[in-house]
């Protein structure tokens, strides 16, 4: 019997020290969300899609809500001018650890500048695309490495795939313990198959005190995924149904362009 005591205190113990720990009660507590649609379907006519994100944070936190897509090396090359006349490929690099997407809402401005004027232990400014920015390497690295990485990002917000909105999370409801948010996530009709996240973080004075992260998967369906099929799993039957469907395509349109001229 006295094991079992020994156990049963050694339980508790553990226990309370665990909620004692600095932050570890307002990671666990008072954040729910909730996410609409469960999936994205990449079918025919997809355009995009607007995915509602709503949910409860404690009482007077900071939201920030984002859609990453998991990190990949990304291969670029460089193009320069050869002898002043030609434009040619110079370099290859490696981008390190990029996300494909990174679509960052909230509900005030992310803490801005850098991890010193920040303060290192500012979670906002973590959050941040700017920080983004910062964990970026480049293989073999550049010297021009700065302007590179500020390029790519600039590439991918025209592309619609980096995006940092700080009107996007909309806090409906003041008072009480428990506040209600919602944001509306506008995912660009470029999103390629895959698995992504939907993540939610709670902020007091540019702290994390709670988080959630919910999987979601993007998913051809219909057309897309039969040719994506055929493409990759019956390569010389696509093939050969591309050329046949190039052959006419092509009399097709000289049927359309061409009909009533004679010959020259």
């Amino acid at each position: 019997m006295r094991w079992k005591k020994v156990i049963i205190f050694n339980v508790i113990v553990t226990i309370s020290l665990l909620f004692l720990l600095p932050g570890f009660g307002n990671c666990t507590q008072k954040i729910q969300v909730k996410v609409e649609p469960a999936s994205l379907l990449l079918g025919t006519f997809y355009r995009g899609a607007d995915i509602k994100v709503m949910g409860s944070v404690p009482a007077g936190s900071d939201v920030v809500v984002r859609f990453m897509g998991i990190k990949k090396d990304l291969h670029l090359k460089k193009k320069g001018k050869v002898l002043g006349l030609l434009w040619m490929n110079l370099d290859t690099f490696v981008f390190k650890g990029i996300p494909n997407v990174c679509l960052i809402y909230s509900n005030k401005q992310l803490a801005s500048g850098s991890r010193e004027a920040s303060g290192s232990s500012n979670d906002a400014w973590r959050l941040s695309l700017e920080a983004l920015e910062s964990q970026i390497d480049i293989e073999p690295e550049p010297k021009d490495k700065t302007f590179l990485v500020k390029e790519l990002v600039k590439m991918k917000k025209l592309e619609g795939l980096y995006v940092e909105n700080s009107e996007g999370v909309k806090v409906t409801q003041k008072g009480g313990d428990i506040e209600p948010f919602e944001a509306h996530v506008k995912v660009p009709s470029s999103l390629t198959p895959g698995n992504y996240a939907v993540e939610v973080y709670a902020l007091a004075d540019g702290n994390i005190t709670g988080s959630k992260v919910i999987p979601i998967e993007a998913k051809l369906v219909g057309l897309p995924a039969f040719l994506y099929k055929m493409a990759f799993k019956h390569a010389l039957l696509y093939g050969v149904l591309a050329t046949i469907v190039a052959i006419l395509g092509g009399l097709l349109m000289g049927l359309i362009f061409g009909a009533g001229k004679g010959a020259h």
